[in-house]
């Protein structure tokens, strides 16, 4: 390879030595719009575990059923769970892949456009455009998260998002990243108040909300919320 008068000579490797993608569409394949993809990958990726104790949990499990797409991850401190509608799918698949790979998925696939997606035994492939994506999946039992969402809750309230990321933010400011600590919420009727301490001083601030609850107090992670 030569610029100007930089010149540089790398070792090569022929083509017969590289190895050959993973053949995965001998199982089960379906589409899915790369719109519905990109929601279930954001609404869930985050909360895959980054420790790689147990390595089922650093991915997404992915569960079709239908029509119906099911997306959950979890590190054992927190739960993000999706559900959507793909109109005109009859699929009947469950696999987990990893967080990093569909980081990138969802970093190069466009909106607007159908994904064909082809599952067998240890693989996933996932070809939009001229693109095709190969990723090996994760092997192990994923958290059982469906009997979580079957609890009955004891109270439920409805904030306004952008106000209470905003109690959030401001009150964040004080949290020191390299000392675990958590701002200590107070829910209850009508009001959620936000209260941090530490050595630098004090923060506090409230957000208004609606529904009825008895006043209950928990320490919550602000970079989760």
């Amino acid at each position: 390879i030569s610029s100007g008068i930089a010149k540089f000579e790398l070792a090569a490797m022929t083509e017969e030595d590289y190895p050959d993608l993973p053949a995965t569409d001998d199982e089960e394949s379906f589409t899915v719009p790369s719109d519905i993809i990109k929601l279930m990958i954001a609404g869930t990726v985050f909360s895959a575990s980054l420790s790689e104790i147990k390595p089922v949990q650093t991915g997404v499990l992915f569960d079709f059923k239908g029509d119906t797409v099911r997306a959950a991850a979890t590190d054992n401190s927190r739960l993000a769970v999706r559900t959507e509608k793909v109109s005109g799918m009859n699929a009947d698949s469950r696999f987990v892949i990893n967080a990093n790979t569909l980081r990138e998925i969802d970093r190069i696939m466009r909106p607007g456009e159908s994904v064909k997606v082809c599952v067998s035994k240890k693989h996933a492939s996932l070809e939009f455009a001229d693109i095709r994506v190969v990723a090996r999946l994760l092997e192990g039992e994923f958290y059982k998260f469906e009997n979580a969402l079957l609890a009955t809750q004891p109270s439920s309230l409805t904030v306004d998002t952008d106000v209470f990321s905003d109690c959030v933010d401001r009150v964040s400011l004080l949290v020191d990243e390299k000392i675990r600590r958590c701002i200590r919420f107070t829910f209850g009727s009508g009001m959620i108040s936000m209260v941090f301490n530490s050595p630098v001083g004090k923060a506090y601030d409230e957000c208004a909300c609606e529904g009825e609850a008895p006043d209950t107090e928990m320490g919550l992670n602000n970079r989760f919320l």
